[in-house]
């Protein structure tokens, strides 16, 4: 039977009833439930933007895609992706984010942060273990560690303009009103020049001392 016309419409178009209608080159198919029995399915072009299923693998291609609503949703278009919600999980024994050169990734060996700078805001964090860590919160930075703290660094400076340590290749500055430095025993100069001190009592050592005193 060869049905030829520009326009066809079979079915009813009452609310909530079935149709199939056709024209200008569209197709509706309206129904409150569509099942195919089809081995192999194709909506769209073959080598384009489609949706095809081969009665084992489905298959969708779009430039553009939009999955879900205004305020949860994943969409994607110009090669880049877009996911939104309230509250995001994503699950996985391995990930990674980013390129290259910068990046997060995780596996179960634990999560590496890659770049070429790399600036972690937030008001409270915590890096580590409990016996072994550096944490910091709108009080200070505590760096904790159960034997040995090791920072290297060729320049560094502890405190703020007006009382702090540096250091630097030029030497240790300690700035402050009034300095403290309680220690059984300490070493202060070069072997001929110094000043040093222990249980046994203080040494002065130098071709020429000055002790100027009020």
């Amino acid at each position: 039977v060869s049905i030829l016309t520009d326009k066809f419409f079979f079915g009813d178009d009452a609310a909530g009833k079935q149709y199939i209608s056709g024209s200008g080159g569209n197709l509706v198919i309206s129904s409150s439930k569509f099942t195919t029995s089809a081995s192999y399915f194709l909506v769209g072009h073959h080598t384009g933007s489609r949706l095809e299923f081969d009665n084992e693998n489905l298959f969708i291609s779009a430039s553009t895609f939009y999955l879900g609503n205004d305020n949860t949703h994943i969409s994607g278009s110009g090669g880049n992706i877009v996911i939104s919600g309230s509250n995001v999980d994503v699950k996985t024994n391995k990930f990674f984010l980013g390129n290259p050169t910068s990046y997060v990734s995780g596996s179960t060996a634990g999560v590496e942060i890659s770049g070429s700078e790399v600036n972690i805001k937030t008001n409270k964090f915590f890096f580590g273990n409990p016996t072994a860590f550096i944490s910091g919160s709108t009080t200070g930075v505590i760096i904790s560690g159960s034997s040995n703290i090791d920072i290297l660094t060729p320049n560094f400076m502890l405190g703020n303009a007006a009382t702090y340590i540096s250091g630097s290749g030029t030497g240790i500055t300690i700035s402050g009103s009034a300095v403290d430095i309680h220690t059984n025993k300490f070493f202060l100069g070069n072997p001929t020049s110094y000043v040093s001190g222990s249980t046994t009592g203080v040494e002065i050592s130098g071709s020429e001392v000055n002790i100027k005193t009020n």
